[in-house]
Formats: C-alpha cells, structure tokens, sequence
C-alpha cells in the first residue's frame, strides 16, 4: 500500500484527505482547510471491504472555519486485510451547496 493524499478547493474551504500505511493497517484523516471566513458542513465517509467483510463510517459536523485554519473532521486506524479496498470521501458543504470534495481510493 502507498500513502495517498488527494486535496480539491472551491470558495471557502479546502479538501483534504491522507492515507498513510502503518503497523496496524490504514491511518486515515480527513480535514477541511479555511480558504475564507464561513460556517460548512463536513461529512467524513470511509468504506472498506475486505475478507473480514465491508465497514461503513461516517463522521459530519459542523464547522467555523477562518483563512488558513485546519480541522480535523475524522481520523482513524483500520485494518486492511491483502486484497481489500478502501474508499474515503470527505464532501463539506455551505448553505446546502457542495463547495469542495476529496476522493480517494485503492486496492483492486
């Protein structure tokens, strides 16, 4: 497995998701980035499959941002058996619109 970072801006706030190998399977955290001043909403989605079966977490909520500022919206440890597959999207929303989106995924 390799460490992935996928990062998409749009108005006033930023994407940000990492995927970093450790001893114990995954690292995954998801953060929203303050492009300007603003409340968003955040929503943190991670599926894996794999031959323990498929998991499903979701972590939202919402955020004050200011320029510059990171938050942490979810972050977790998942073990990944060989052959498994694993999806995270972090979508952050603003007045009911879509304002920016990270995706990323791997295994077959």
């Amino acid at each position: 497995m390799s460490a992935g970072t996928s990062t998409a801006t749009a108005q006033s706030a930023a994407a940000e998701i990492s995927i970093i190998p450790t001893a114990q399977g995954v690292e995954i955290e998801g953060r929203v980035i303050g492009l300007d001043e603003g409340e968003v909403q955040a929503a943190l989605t991670i599926v894996k499959s794999d031959s323990g079966g498929t998991s499903n977490l979701t972590q939202s909520r919402a955020i004050g941002i200011h320029r510059g500022e990171r938050h942490v919206i979810g972050k977790t440890t998942l073990s990944i058996q060989p052959g498994g597959k694993l999806s995270v999207e972090l979508s952050v929303t603003q007045d009911g619109a879509e304002i920016a989106t990270a995706v990323s995924t791997f295994g077959p």
